[in-house]
């Protein structure tokens, strides 16, 4: 019994292998009511062979599938394959040998082991066959009624029969050949079976199934392997919802559907048939995978109506139910095959052109705006204003013959961004002030200017707040760019103070828009307009004078109002509008301390802003500074020469030589401005020129400048320009200018140099053979790119040479020269000299504060208006070559001031009751009169009545009879400055009769 138990564990380990490769192939087998489980399969079971005509490994016979590691079928003998002879081993085939081991088939050969089969030999162990008993005399378990039916609906194939015993196992057959268990232990009497892929498998499915009872303490008895067979068959071909569709234009036929599918996706339509027109015979057409469709070409007239019969067809080239559709074909598709469509930003114009194929007419829209209806042209212009950043659509709609709608064209012409805008800035700027006759007056005022990148056609909104906090800003305007580059806004309404102001991007409402769009606010930009704190100098001027000057940091400040010191208090002594004040009458040896306080007028509305007090700036009515310089007139002679000093009227002058311990000695004492001295040759000296006055024995004021001179040779001095001519050479201006300097005694010549740059040293240009000579002459040519040139005189003595001063020399056009400026009424005319090499000439008018541009000529005058009364102005004229891109120097200026046009016509008459009636002409440009009055006894006059500009007579009553009194009437204007002007009086006189 040995080799009976070998037996025994070798087909139980096949058996369990083939369990798990049943289990784990991937053949997705489905059981019902099946139970088994993994650790069931893997059981084996001691002296129990139950299998006998079961191949419960997998067809373990094959080499392929053989029971054993390695495909071994036993540990002798080798498994066979299908007709193979005996071995130790167990081996099966249909007609294989009998051996040893054991064998299954269905006419196995005889052996010493359990074989089974309709005619199985004889042997030892339990065989099985039809009417077969067994050894204990119980019954064989039997299977009648076996049969398989394909279910098609639920997808499976069911295995129905009769069981006369406890369970069955059941086997499917493979692709590839041999069986494989799908069931184990099945107590059923039915069981269904569901594979994966259908498709992929056979048509023909082959089982088999094997019945068992159980045997309480031996092994389970097995009955006879039945076989059944079932034919599989595709389901039916059953189009769901059918989907037909004709291309005229390429005459292609389309044919889709939907089609019902299970949970596995194996749907019921494989294909299509398609008749036309009920014709016997189908189009010629295919289904491509490319389309998804079922295509065929075929030639369908326009608007023509046709019958058509699709017949679907299964996987298994089945047809199925056929449907009937009737087929309506369209006429040809309008559409537009080329187009251009460009917004002009700018002409402001849409420009739209576009070429089409069946195509009777258009419809055009801009968004939602209709263009063009009906339209059957090629092309339309629209002229309108298109916002940058916003979303603009053109959409052209062809209709067909039929007016069918075609395929509609979209285009979005779009353009810009919108977003917050950038590099925002604000700042105060100035604009020239007109008076009421529209001439400019020469002041301006001050505006904040607002500037930021902007989009052409773009809307922004501004908006401004005098503290930048939340809820503070408030909309001040809406402004449209109509340039791509920095808009400018002027905003004319803020008054003197502190404002921030925010910015952003809106796209407002048109005719194509129908919603406003809004960016964020932009970062505040701060700006204080404040009429400015000015700048004070004070010095003292000739008789007894102090000359105030004054500074501003803006251009638009009107004037300034002078405050003096006085007792402890600043009080107001006077009013300009020019940068310069000058206070008389003020007393010898007394400090001054003086404010000021700078204003701005408005002209329209006649009020002045001030701005803050100047720091105190004072100066000392004493004796003033001196300058004073010291020039060798010969070989040992020296002349000292100084400007006067401010209220001096002695002068002291001391000297002494260069030698160590020398000091000042008392040379003279004079009241002349200059004076010579014959001193050693070769030597240095010494001079302090002492200014003073005594005003009595025990006070004494001066001051004093010290200079020094070199007697013999020494360096050249008093380096200057003083001629300058030009003269035309062929196209080219060139400028002649004559250096000239001091006299060196004692020197044989003079070397002229020029700086060069480019080497970084002086190269000589120049020599002068004679010490007596002391100018010369240099040219260069004027040109835009010229630059001014350093020129150096130096005295030479043989080798001994004494570098003297530089001197900057620029070719330039010449200064104008000779400017005038007479009055004329109410004009100005200013005349000039013509200046060689000038085409042109620019006139500056300046108010002692501010430059105006007056204008440019190629005449030697021009006339100027609008000047206001007390005011003094000065011209300066520019000469200007546009061709070589040169302009000179501004002249030395022509002051000229207007004064208040004088009353005319005065007249005095005495009426009854001592009344006097004054009469007069209108003055020009007076906004009021005042009259004044001195009656007998009186030692002035005094006002007596201001009177508006339009009333041009008064009556003074009840005056003293028999006694005489005058009256004196000026015309009063206020200037553009701001300041109160009167004209010289009209002056009157009359006798009050009895």
């Amino acid at each position: 019994m040995a080799w009976l138990l070998v037996v025994v564990m070798i087909f139980s380990v096949m058996k369990a292998n083939s369990a798990i490769a049943a289990a784990d192939s991937g053949w997705g087998i489905g059981m019902q009511d099946a139970g088994e489980k993994k650790q069931e399969i893997l059981k084996s079971k001691k002296d129990v062979n139950r299998n006998q005509g079961i191949n419960t490994n997998n067809d373990s016979g094959e080499g392929e599938d053989s029971g054993g590691e390695d495909g071994s079928g036993g540990e002798e003998g080798s498994g066979g394959e299908e007709g193979s002879g005996e071995g130790d081993g167990s081996g099966g085939g249909e007609d294989s040998d009998g051996g040893d081991g054991t064998g299954g088939g269905e006419d196995s050969g005889e052996g010493d082991g359990t074989g089974g089969g309709e005619d199985s030999g004889e042997g030892d162990g339990a065989g099985g066959g039809e009417d077969s008993g067994t050894d204990d005399g119980s019954e064989k378990p039997t299977i009648e009624n076996l049969s398989a039916e394909w279910d098609g609906e639920k997808r499976r194939i069911v295995l129905r029969y009769d069981l006369d015993g406890d369970y069955v196992n059941i086997q499917v057959k493979k692709k590839t050949g041999g069986y494989t268990t799908i069931a184990e232990e099945y107590e059923g009497e039915s069981f269904a079976y569901e594979y994966k892929d259908w498709e992929e498998y056979l048509k023909e499915f082959a089982f088999l199934v094997v019945p068992y009872r159980r045997n309480e303490g031996t092994e389970d008895i097995n009955g006879e392997t039945k076989e059944v067979s079932c034919d599989v068959t595709y389901p039916k071909a059953v189009i769901k919802n059918l989907y037909v569709d004709y291309d005229l234009e390429r005459q292609v036929l389309y044919v889709d559907w939907d089609e019902d599918e299970g949970d596995d996706g194996w749907g019921s339509v494989k294909n299509v048939k398609v008749y036309l027109d009920d014709s016997d015979n189908p189009l010629n057409g295919a289904y491509m995978d490319n389309e998804g469709s079922w295509v065929a070409s075929l030639k369908l007239e326009p608007r023509s109506t046709h019958k058509l019969k699709i017949v679907p067809i299964n996987n298994g080239n089945q047809e199925g139910t056929p449907q009937d559709y009737t087929l309506v074909v369209d006429d040809y598709e309008a559409k537009i095959t080329d187009y251009t469509i460009e917004y002009n930003e700018e002409t402001k114009r849409l420009e739209m052109k576009w070429e089409s194929m069946y195509t009777q007419y258009v419809s055009v829209y801009l968004n939602d705006e209709e263009l063009a209806e009906n339209y059957k042209e090629n092309s339309l212009t629209i002229d309108c204003v298109l916002q940058p950043g916003a979303s603009y659509k053109v959409f052209i709609l062809p209709y067909n013959g039929q007016d069918e709608e075609g395929e509609e064209l979209e285009e979005d012409i779009s353009f810009g961004e919108f977003e917050v805008p950038y590099e925002f800035s604000a700042s105060v700027m100035n604009v020239d002030v007109k008076d009421a006759a529209g001439n400019y007056t020469g002041f301006t005022k001050p505006l904040i200017k607002l500037q930021w990148e902007a989009q052409k056609q773009a809307v922004y909104e501004v908006y401004r707040a005098e503290k930048d906090k939340k809820g503070a800003y408030a909309w001040i305007a809406t402004v449209r760019a109509d340039k791509e580059e920095v808009y400018t806004y002027i905003d004319e309404k803020a008054g003197f103070g502190d404002y921030y102001y925010k910015i952003r991007r809106k796209i407002v409402e048109d005719d194509y828009l129908e919603q406003e769009l809004y960016t964020a606010l932009s970062d505040a930009e701060h700006v204080r307009l404040l009429v400015p704190r000015p700048k004070v100098k004070v010095k003292l001027s000739a008789g007894k004078k102090i000359l105030l000057t004054m500074e501003s940091a803006k251009e638009y400040v009107s004037g300034y109002e002078i405050y003096r010191k006085y007792r402890g208090k600043y009080e107001k002594i006077a009013s300009t509008t020019d940068n310069k004040y000058v206070d008389k009458k003020l007393k010898f040896g007394k400090t001054y301390s003086y404010k000021v306080k700078a204003y701005y007028y408005d002209v329209n509305t006649g009020k002045k802003v001030y701005g803050k007090y100047s720091k105190a700036a004072s100066v000392k009515n004493t004796i003033g500074a001196i300058k004073a310089e010291a020039l060798a007139v010969s070989s040992d002679t020296v002349k000292l020469s100084w400007t006067p000093a401010v209220n001096a009227d002695t002068y002291e002058i001391y000297g002494k030589s260069g030698m160590m311990g020398d000091s000042y000695v008392l040379l003279a004492t004079t009241k002349q401005l200059s004076l010579k001295y014959k001193l050693k040759q070769n030597t240095k000296y010494f001079f302090m020129i002492k200014a003073y006055q005594a005003k009595d024995e025990k006070r004494t004021y001066f001051s004093s400048t010290e200079v020094s001179v070199q007697t013999g040779f020494s360096a050249p001095r008093g380096l200057k320009v003083t001629k300058t001519t030009y003269k035309k050479d062929r196209d080219a201006l060139v400028q002649e200018d004559t250096l000239s300097w001091n006299r060196v005694y004692g020197a044989k010549g003079y070397y002229i140099e020029v700086y060069d740059t480019e080497e970084k040293e002086y190269v000589g240009v120049g020599n002068i053979r004679k010490g007596s000579k002391t100018s010369y002459t240099i040219s260069n040519p004027v040109t835009a790119e010229a630059k001014a040139r350093t020129y150096r005189v130096s005295a030479y003595l043989g080798k001994r040479i004494e570098c003297g001063d530089t001197i900057k020399v620029r070719p330039q056009l010449g200064t104008v020269q000779k400017v005038n400026a007479v009055k004329n009424r109410e004009k100005v005319k200013v005349s000039w000299e013509k200046a060689e090499g000038a085409e042109s000439y620019k006139i500056y008018r300046s108010n002692g504060s501010m430059m105006f541009f007056v204008g440019e000529t190629d005449e030697t005058c021009i006339a100027d208006k609008g000047l206001s009364a007390g005011i003094s102005y000065s011209y300066y004229v520019q000469a200007v070559n546009n061709t070589l891109k040169l302009t000179g120097d501004m002249s030395e200026p022509a002051v000229c001031k207007m004064a208040q046009g004088k009353v005319s016509g005065l007249k005095a008459v005495n009426t009854a009751g001592g009344n006097v009636r004054l009469t007069w002409k209108e003055a020009p440009n007076a906004q009021k009169y005042v009259v004044y009055y001195k009656g007998a006894g009186d030692k002035g006059y005094r006002e007596l009545k201001k009177l508006p500009a339009d009333v041009t007579a008064y009556v003074h009553k009840r005056q003293v009879r028999g006694t005489s009194c005058s009256y004196r009437v000026v015309a009063v204007q206020k200037n553009s400055g701001g300041i109160s002007v009167e004209s010289k009086p009209a002056q009157v006189k009359v006798y009050i009769k009895k």
